[in-house]
This record gives C-alpha cells, sequence and structure tokens, in this order.
C-alpha cells in the first residue's frame, strides 16, 4: 500500500539570483518512499531547487515544509509587486481624472501596506523558529554533492563519524560500530584510515554517500552525484544509489543519466528554465512525453 505521508513541500517557491529568475512558483509535495529524479536542460534551475530544500540555498519566496514543519516561509515580496503595480494604476487613474478609480486604487494600497506589514511581522518572529527547525530538520537530510566534499585533513572513518558524534546523535564508540558496517557494505573496509586525496573518485562518492547514510536520514538529496567522475566509476555509485532506494528511503536526485532515472525513479520531474513543465511516472515521461519542451529533451539526450 502507497505511503501517502508528505516529508517535503514547496509552494510557489521563487529564486532570483540577482534579476535573473532560477526558480519560478514551484509547488511540489514529497512523499515518504519516493524516489523523485529530476532532469531537464543544464541551467533549468534542478540544483538550486535541490538547495533549497534544505536551504543551502536560500529562496526569495514561497514556503518550503519538512515533516509538517515550515522552514522557510516568505510571501512579502508579492505584496510589495502588487503595491508597485496598485501605484500604477493609481497614477493611471489621476491622469485619467477618474474619481471613482482614484479613490479605489487610494483604498486597495492602504490595504496592501497592511497586510505587507503583517506579513514582516509574522517573519519576524518566524525566523527564529525557522533557524531552530532548520537545523533539527537538516540533520533528517543527507546531501551528497558532485564534488563530495569530504573534509580532506580526516580519514575515511573520521569523515563518517564526526557529525553524529558531534551532534550527540551517538557516542565514538557507536558511530565507529555503524561506520565500519556501512564500509563493508559498500566494500571499502579497507579504506577506513586513507584520507581522501588517496581515494579514487568513485571511492571518494560512496564514502560521501555513507557519510549520510551515517546519520539515519529521512530523506536522501543528490545533486548529479556522477557528473564529477570518470565513466568508468559512475556505475559503482548508481549502484550504491540504488542499493539505498532498495531499502526504501526518500530520495531526490538531480542526474543527466537517464537510464537510472527511468530505473530508480517512482516520480520525473522536468525542469526547464525554472519550472516544472512535466512530471509522471517513469513510463509516462520517457515512453508517452507529450509536453513539447521535455520531447524535444528527451530527443536529444536518449
Amino acid at each position: 500500500m502507497q505511503n501517502n505521508k508528505i516529508l517535503i513541500s514547496t509552494r510557489n517557491l521563487t529564486k532570483y539570483f540577482g534579476d535573473n529568475k532560477v526558480l519560478d512558483n514551484i509547488d511540489i509535495d514529497i512523499t515518504e518512499g519516493e524516489k523523485v529524479v529530476v532532469i531537464g536542460p543544464s541551467g533549468g534551475g534542478k540544483s538550486t531547487f535541490l538547495r533549497c530544500l534544505n536551504l543551502l540555498e536560500m529562496p526569495t519566496s514561497g514556503l518550503v515544509e519538512f515533516e509538517g514543519a515550515p522552514l522557510y516561509k516568505h510571501y512579502s515580496v508579492f505584496t510589495k509587486e502588487e503595491i508597485k503595480a496598485e501605484k500604477h494604476a493609481l497614477r493611471q487613474a489621476k491622469k485619467q481624472k477618474d474619481v471613482e478609480k482614484t479613490a479605489g486604487s487610494i483604498k486597495k494600497i492602504e490595504e496592501l501596506k497592511f497586510k505587507h506589514a503583517e506579513q514582516v511581522k509574522e517573519e519576524k518572529g518566524f525566523t527564529k523558529r525557522m533557524e531552530q527547525n532548520l537545523n533539527l530538520h537538516r540533520q533528517k537530510m543527507g546531501m551528497v554533492f558532485q564534488q563530495f566534499n569530504l573534509f580532506p585533513h580526516l580519514t575515511v572513518l573520521e569523515n563518517i563519524t564526526l557529525a553524529p558524534v558531534k551532534l550527540n546523535l551517538m557516542t565514538k564508540e557507536e558511530a565507529e560500530k555503524k561506520a565500519d558496517e556501512f564500509l563493508k557494505r559498500v566494500g571499502l573496509m579497507e579504506k577506513k584510515f586513507s584520507y581522501p586525496n588517496q581515494l579514487s573518485g568513485g571511492q571518494k562518492q560512496r564514502i560521501a554517500i555513507v557519510r549520510s547514510l551515517a546519520m539515519n536520514p529521512s530523506v536522501m538529496l543528490f545533486d548529479e552525484p556522477t557528473s564529477a567522475l570518470d565513466p568508468e566509476m559512475v556505475g559503482e555509485v548508481l549502484d550504491l544509489i540504488k542499493e539505498v532506494a532498495e531499502t526504501g528511503m526518500t530520495m531526490v536526485i538531480v542526474t543527466h543519466e537517464m537510464g537510472f532515472a527511468k530505473e530508480v525513479g517512482t516520480r520525473i520531474l522536468f525542469m526547464d528554465e525554472g519550472r516544472v513543465d512535466a512530471q509522471g511516472t517513469p513510463d509516462e515521461i520517457f515512453n508517452h512525453p507529450t509536453q513539447p519542451r521535455l520531447v524535444e529533451f528527451l530527443s536529444k539526450v536518449l
């Protein structure tokens, strides 16, 4: 029976870099046990979307929730835009000497200013709670990056055990025992006391995945986990991700590996120009695409 417990939600998730809108009002619910694979052209907003889910990238506006608790909420940007538009309407009404429209615009501007002030007040009070929620819930959201992000001055064992021990989730002995279990599972027990610069790219990425799993996360986020690997190392990392998927772990994966997306994904999101332009099962997306931009994209990558 399908589990419908929603772990991650976004509403009107928007992100600007300067004047460039990278994410455009994304509404998504990700349920427990789902393997959501995000595909699309480079520059379409995929990695930014993923990083906004645990606020490694701060959204410009919208809502992000994890396990029902808000991690980020900000709506006042919309009232600012509405006030600006209404002021323009007021100027037009005054030019046209339309008394009724002028009075209506003045009233609307006052209402919007009040709404904006209330939102700002609410957001200020929310900030402290958001920070507390974020620190708590980030522990439950494992993140695997393109470039591994292992600590170069720590051994493999130290990389894996550092966070659970520092956060008092486990004793040093418990963390080391768990690390050994994972290292045996991924066939890297002999690298336990090695440093990252003594590992291949594929080994580094497998250790990065193990490091996240050692925190007992509820969700794993993968940001193009094979893009920095030599082709012969891609398979060993994808095989490990498939193994993790088979345990029932909830996952959100950004990837350019279409065969992997078909095999692992329970839902595929196609992103382009900061929007989710299509979503569905792997069969719907890859075998029966209907959205023109998706069809065009798949014709180039398959």
